[in-house]
């Protein structure tokens, strides 16, 4: 706020007026970014202030992403800059731009974590008999004789990455002779 003050004296010298002129400067609307990054990474497309979507794809073993954003305007307010965790898949963060003056732009980036390729099983067991040879998760085939009055086995386990799916868990009826049965990861 700036405020002016004008004051005219009249020809005799004596009588005065003075005039009172407020000025107020309303704030920047600036929202604009002037520079946005996802440290380490390329995004796509390359930053343009008025592109408001990016993305990124970064490998599994990333566990979180430093996102940088400067403002044209160093009156504006930034949200959503700096370490952000992420996880498998897809991740969104919006970098929100406020002005001074209060108005809001968003620029988002979808940040892409590739999925995980461990397939492997931590523990295989069955409720009868034992597994020949024993567990080990770079074995693929196993064996296991049970007795000729047992009618059922459950074949169970455990995953390393529990993210993973695993078709073949369940109990299973037997028939006489050799049983196969498939466990997938």
């Amino acid at each position: 706020e700036n405020t002016v003050t004008i004051e005219v004296t009249a020809p005799d010298g004596e009588t005065k007026k003075t005039y009172t002129l407020t000025v107020t400067k309303s704030g920047s609307k600036n929202n604009n970014l002037s520079s946005l990054e996802v440290v380490g990474y390329s995004i796509v497309p390359n930053f343009h202030k008025a592109i408001t979507f990016y993305t990124v794809e970064v490998a599994n073993n990333i566990h979180s992403v430093v996102i940088q954003a400067t403002a044209e305007d160093s009156n504006a307010t930034i949200e959503e800059n700096g370490f952000q965790p992420i996880e498998t898949g897809e991740n969104y963060f919006d970098i929100v731009v406020t002005s001074e003056e209060g108005t809001k732009k968003t620029y988002t980036i979808l940040v892409t974590k590739e999925a995980n390729d461990n397939n492997y099983l931590s523990s295989l067991y069955t409720d009868v008999g034992v597994l020949d040879p024993s567990f080990d998760k770079e074995t693929l085939s196993y064996e296991v004789t049970v007795p000729y009055t047992t009618n059922e086995i459950t074949i169970g386990g455990s995953k390393e990455d529990s993210k993973a799916v695993v078709t073949g868990f369940n109990t299973y009826t037997l028939q006489e002779g050799e049983n196969n049965f498939s466990v997938v990861v």
